[in-house]
């Protein structure tokens, strides 16, 4: 599906949650989680072949094949809070909005502290 047919499909959900908004509001949430979900069902079709290009020019390039998924996983960490967080907020839950962007980031600093140790090392051997 190009870009297209996910403008397309996204227009449709915003207007099927507006229209559930107004008739009957508790639904509006799952309905907008629905359209979000079938949106990044066709992104990660195309992202995986973008993924994996990445990859092998990581490869080509030298770099370790663990630090290159680590930032793969960040990346994927951060598109999913991000999307938890923004679906938080149009429910009017600000603060658990909140806590899911705290929880990413926390998240991604874990997921980095192999690298992070890796650069403290390599600065210490050089000092």
């Amino acid at each position: 599906m190009d870009i297209f047919g996910i403008a397309a499909l996204a227009c449709v959900g915003c207007v099927t949650v507006a229209l559930v908004k107004k008739y009957a509001p508790e639904y509006a949430v799952m309905v907008e989680a629905a359209g979000i979900a079938a949106v990044l069902f066709f992104s990660v079709s195309q992202l995986s072949e973008v993924f994996g290009q990445l990859g092998r020019a990581a490869e080509s390039a030298g770099a370790s094949a663990e630090y290159t998924s680590l930032l793969f996983k960040a990346l994927g960490i951060s598109v999913v809070g991000a999307l938890a967080s923004d679906v938080c907020k149009d429910g009017g839950s600000s603060a658990l909005s909140t806590a899911v962007d705290m929880f990413s980031k926390a998240a991604i600093l874990v997921l980095a502290l192999p690298m992070i140790k890796a650069v403290f090392a390599l600065a210490a051997a050089y000092l």
